[in-house]
């Protein structure tokens, strides 16, 4: 038996007119003083309640560049080629709650470099600002582009943005086939292994308002084509309700979209989880019925997928009475799933709901930002780590940006974290587009691989050292340069590496002026 929790009758007319947007602020009263009450009431951060933490820690970060405003119903991708979030559109409150504008076509990019985030502006001309809010996104990794689709006035275009770094463009992507019917509130994955785009059920402005069909939009550039998928009946679990404001995340391991929550045609948060296998013609939903103790019913929370360790990571949301800001992670091995609440060290991002999160694979972190409650939109970025593993560990850092032609330094950080003596041996594969000039101390390099080495003998535990590379970036304008170190210990440990990312930029001197062309 679902647990839910209802929403009350009057959000029906509410939504029905405006769309979520709107069934907030109409409750925002209600909410507030609840909110306020649940504030007042609550033990976070009290002496007199500690509790145990897991491994994890929130970190909250602050990027350099210019932010973007406080944002809610916006979508974000993680770009896994250039290790960047993008975030599009939504909605925006520059002093309240009642001071929104949601026409927002706006597109921001989030450098992920570990300890080195930024944020940039980009200036394509943008999709329609009919999407407004409540649309999806999806990384196409293929094609090098994000995939936009639906939104609050129900538009069924279809719109990509290309991702080449210093040339990102929109388009709208000529598609062939019956799109679905225009919709908000949907859920969106992408389909790897058979390149396409599934997206499940939403909120459409007429009778019988809530969807749960299932529709797949091919990608193979050039052939973009919508596609209705008809799930194989499995009977007893035909399909789920049909709902809103749920999650879906892709379970690439066991080929499967996960989805959890969300709100049902009369109004009520859900807690349950389905599984729709992927096989192309052979598609058939599962509930999933995991051990453990449940989340609480939710709807416009996020969800990630952590390849490592096999799970999903669901973080906020709104249950129909609070807005919450725990962490859940549900096992997803197939017949054992099981949920566990994560109590992550450090301290927790504000309450919230329509904010976004992305899977940042490079770093093992999850990223939130932006969201809202009853009172405020919020422009903070949060991450939550996975935990450290006590293992000899190494950390690269070097510029962000660098000038063309210009000499710089990287510098490796390495620590025996385990408890005995290792030798450390150490390689860095410089970007072939860098130049190799030196290092302290000096190492072994070989020039066709542009690959670095080391030998660090007996390593005690808890030492530390460092090594400094200087090389020379190329003359390539909006290059982004990859940098891998790894490290192997013997006795044999657990591989340790790390990658850091340097953009290069373009610098023409003009008189008194340097024009940069990044």
């Amino acid at each position: 038996m679902n647990k839910k929790r209802s929403w009350g009758l009057t959000a029906m007319s509410a939504l029905s007119g405006m769309g979520l947007l709107l069934l907030f602020l109409l409750l925002g009263q209600i909410m507030a003083s609840a909110a306020i009450s649940e504030r007042d009431s609550s033990t976070a951060g009290s002496p007199a309640c500690e509790m145990l933490t897991d491994p994890e820690e929130w970190e909250q970060l602050y990027p350099h560049g210019s932010s973007p405003p406080k944002t809610a119903g916006h979508t974000a991708i993680y770009d896994e080629a250039n290790q960047r979030m993008i975030t599009f559109g939504g909605c925006t409150s520059t002093t309240s709650i009642t001071d929104v504008q949601c026409f927002i076509t706006d597109t921001y990019v989030l450098d992920l470099t570990s300890g080195n985030e930024s944020w940039k502006q980009l200036f394509p001309p943008g999709p329609s600002s009919r999407l407004e809010g409540g649309h999806t996104a999806v990384y196409d990794a293929d094609n090098g582009r994000m995939i936009v689709w639906g939104g609050k006035h129900a538009t069924t275009d279809t719109y990509a943005l290309d991702l080449t770094p210093c040339n990102e463009k929109w388009l709208t992507l000529p598609v062939t086939g019956t799109p679905p019917e225009g919709r908000t509130g949907h859920s969106a994955i992408y389909d790897a292994a058979n390149k396409r785009m599934i997206i499940f059920a939403g909120y459409f402005g007429e009778y019988p308002y809530f969807r749960n069909d299932v529709w797949a939009l091919y990608l193979t550039r050039g052939e973009e084509r919508w596609e209705e998928i008809f799930p194989l009946d499995s009977p007893p679990d035909p399909a789920p309700a049909r709902r809103s404001g749920h999650t879906a995340i892709y379970d690439a391991a066991n080929q499967r979209m996960i989805i959890f929550g969300g709100v049902d045609e009369r109004w009520e948060t859900l807690d349950d989880v389905w599984a729709m296998y992927l096989t192309p013609g052979g598609e058939r939903w599962e509930q999933i019925s995991p051990s453990g103790p449940r989340p609480a019913p939710r709807v416009d929370h996020t969800a990630i997928y952590d390849a490592d360790n096999e799970r999903m990571i669901v973080f906020g949301g709104y249950d129909g009475h609070n807005y919450l800001n725990d962490v859940w992670a549900l096992d997803l091995t197939p017949s054992h799933e099981e949920w566990r609440e994560i109590f992550p060290s450090g301290i927790s991002p504000a309450k919230r709901a329509r904010h976004s999160a992305v899977y940042d694979a490079a770093n093992e972190r999850m990223v939130i930002f932006g969201g809202g409650d009853s009172d405020s939109y919020f422009n903070d970025v949060s991450a939550l780590n996975e935990p450290l593993m006590m293992v000899p560990r190494i950390d690269k850092m070097g510029p962000a940006l660098v000038i063309s032609g210009s000499t710089f330094t990287y510098t490796i950080t390495y620590e025996n974290a385990s408890a005995v003596t290792v030798t450390l041996s150490i390689t860095d594969t410089l970007p072939p587009e860098a130049t190799y000039i030196g290092s302290t101390p000096s190492g072994t390099w070989v020039s066709a691989t542009n690959v670095v080495s080391w030998t660090i003998p007996s390593q005690a535990p808890g030492i530390s050292g460092t090594i400094v590379l200087t090389v020379t970036a190329p003359f390539t304008p909006c290059a982004r340069l990859i940098n891998t170190v790894e490290m192997v210990t013997d006795p044999p440990s657990v591989l340790a590496d790390d990658v850091w990312a340097t953009r290069v930029r373009y610098g023409v001197y003009l008189p008194l002026i340097l024009k940069d062309y990044d």
